[in-house]
């Protein structure tokens, strides 16, 4: 699937996008339950060189965005997050296959994402990109 949105470029994170990435994610209900964690702590975040992240924008305006981690063989999804109203438009497909490409050339051969129970169209989405359920706090986990 391609996005359908009109101008929407998929590309690695970059310092600028940090602050609108932590705007976005005010949304995000994991995000709210950490008082603790602002700008600068996502900035350190961006400093480890196990991150991979990267950003779906259109003209400056960050749309949605990945971050995760890579361990070893392994890769773990640990934020995806598409503004609401463009949602199921290829963003996200396009957010996730820009990490599995990037993590694959640092050696992931596993990936893991950890959800909420109650975050369903999130496990679809995951479902859907052959990735299953494989513990019961919903830790979804795939090979690409």
């Amino acid at each position: 699937m391609k996005i359908s949105v009109p101008g929407v470029i998929v590309r690695e994170t970059c310092l600028s996008d940090l602050k609108p990435i932590y705007r976005l994610g005010l949304d995000e209900p994991l995000l709210n339950l950490t008082n603790s964690l602002d700008v600068s702590a996502i900035a350190n975040a961006f400093c480890s060189d196990d991150l991979i992240a990267y950003t779906a924008s259109r003209k400056k305006e960050v749309l949605g965005f990945i971050i995760g981690r890579i361990n070893g063989d392994s890769a773990e999804i640990q934020w995806l997050m598409v503004k609401e109203k463009l949602r199921r438009r290829g963003i996200g497909k396009a957010l996730l296959d820009s990490f599995i490409i990037k993590s694959k050339t640092r050696g992931a051969l596993n990936y893991f994402v950890a959800l909420l129970p109650d975050k369903t169209e999130t496990k679809s989405f995951f479902y859907k990109r052959n990735m299953i359920q494989i513990e019961s706090f919903i830790r979804i986990s795939g090979k690409f």
